[in-house]
């Protein structure tokens, strides 16, 4: 099993972006220079057009640039059946939660969702899925049934199609059975059911892998430093995400979870959120020690 570091530098060593195509100036919002543009030399190929760089290339009489084509993320949710026709009610509520949860968070992060919806644990109707969903986007979601039958039926599915694994699992805490594998139609990322684990999953390696996709040269998390308030256990063996609300207090950024800053009146006002990331230890971490934070939002 890949370390947390191992398995994003795996992820992330692979050379491959969209095509490139000409848009309209007003058009190319959010999205990545394919090449230098001439005559503008602080716009280099994979800048992300934001209002600031489009007003200047419209100063520079431009109405037309060449982008990398967004990139377009499926999601599906695999659900458990209490028989051959009837889903499990309270499978189903958390693949729509989760499912929910990401397609927000890609939107938010200016790729394309496509939900296609929920899917029974059946090989042929998870495969017919999985061709659907790479006919128009670039990368594949599976959101895994909550027990190991529906992951391990994806990976079958995945295996059967000539699907090149980059890791099957990862030591870290949660969602240590994440996967990724290349097809030849696309990319394929096995999710778990929980929506935060999901979610952590999503933020640390497919919103990255989408961003470097659509060419960004810019493609992973702003990383900080910051330290928690209060001791934190860690996993013996695994690297630890725990998603954090920060704030900056006493010089440095403070880390909060279950509520945040919100439920601490005698705090300053929050700043942002992230995922801290905790190296695994047999002893807790020490509050007031210093931790990575990949900054979501």
């Amino acid at each position: 099993m890949l370390s947390f570091s191992d398995a994003r530098l795996r992820l992330f060593a692979v050379d491959e972006t969209t095509e490139i195509e000409t848009t309209p100036l007003l058009m190319a919002r959010g999205r990545a220079l394919g090449e230098d543009v001439a005559g503008v030399a602080a716009l280099k190929a994979g800048t992300v057009l934001a209002p600031t760089q489009i007003g200047m290339l419209a100063n520079f009489g431009m109405d037309e640039v060449p982008v990398h084509d967004p990139v377009a993320v499926a999601f599906v949710g695999i659900v458990d059946e209490e028989d051959d026709s009837q889903v499990t009610p309270q499978y189903q509520r958390l693949n729509e939660a989760t499912q929910a949860v990401l397609v927000a968070a890609c939107q938010r992060s200016e790729m394309i969702p496509l939900d296609l919806g929920l899917v029974p644990e059946k090989a042929e109707l998870f495969n017919a899925a999985l061709h659907r969903g790479l006919e128009t986007a670039h990368i594949f979601c599976t959101i895994g049934a909550p027990n190991a039958g529906g992951l391990d039926m994806a990976k079958k599915v995945i295996a059967e199609r000539g699907g090149k694994f980059y890791f099957d699992g990862v030591a870290q805490q949660p969602c240590n059975q994440l996967c990724c594998a290349e097809l030849e139609e696309g990319w394929w990322f096995g999710l778990p059911a929980e929506p935060m684990a999901a979610l952590t999953c999503y933020e640390l390696y497919v919103r990255p892998f989408s961003y470097k996709l659509a060419g960004y040269a810019a493609y992973d998390l702003k990383q900080m430093q910051g330290c928690f308030t209060e001791p934190q256990q860690r996993h013996p063996q695994a690297t630890s995400l725990i998603y954090v609300q920060l704030a900056w207090r006493d010089g440095a950024y403070r880390l909060y979870t279950s509520g945040g800053v919100d439920n601490k009146p005698n705090e300053t006002t929050p700043t942002g959120y992230g995922i801290a990331v905790l190296a695994a230890g047999d002893q807790a971490l020490p509050a007031g020690e210093m931790v990575p934070v990949f900054l979501t939002e």
